[in-house]
């Protein structure tokens, strides 16, 4: 479980996809995934994400992937896509904006995304 500063998204099936942010405790890593039924109420694992990330965001593409950014501490900002009917995930291209915190990742109608952030070194917005 995850206490804060993780990335959230809905899946294809109506689910809740909750992956990185802060660990409860030291043996859940800040990579950990869960999914939430709200139907049945119910948590269950799912699929890490491929590294740590802190203040991150999702957000369900077109194709029914979510696509989880985010960073660790003053790391890159990087891009997952976890594929919600497969229950895998995969590195993406990272984003272009080096300091990015707190981003918001937009799934456009192309299939495309739109990655925004602050940046802390500038504090100016970087998409």
């Amino acid at each position: 479980s995850v206490n804060g500063y993780f990335a959230m998204s809905e899946t294809h099936d109506g689910q809740i996809l909750i992956c990185g942010g802060t660990a409860s405790t030291i043996s859940d890593g800040m990579n950990r995934c869960d999914k939430y039924n709200p139907t049945t109420d119910v948590w269950t694992r799912a699929t890490d994400i491929t590294r740590e990330r802190l203040w991150g965001s999702g957000a369900l593409t077109k194709h029914g992937s979510v696509l989880i950014c985010g960073r660790l501490n003053w790391g890159l900002p990087s891009c997952d896509l976890y594929d919600t009917v497969t229950d895998t995930v995969s590195t993406t291209t990272p984003p272009n904006a080096w300091d990015s915190i707190g981003p918001t990742v937009s799934p456009l109608s192309d299939g495309r995304a739109l990655y925004c952030g602050g940046t802390v070194s500038t504090h100016e917005s970087a998409c």
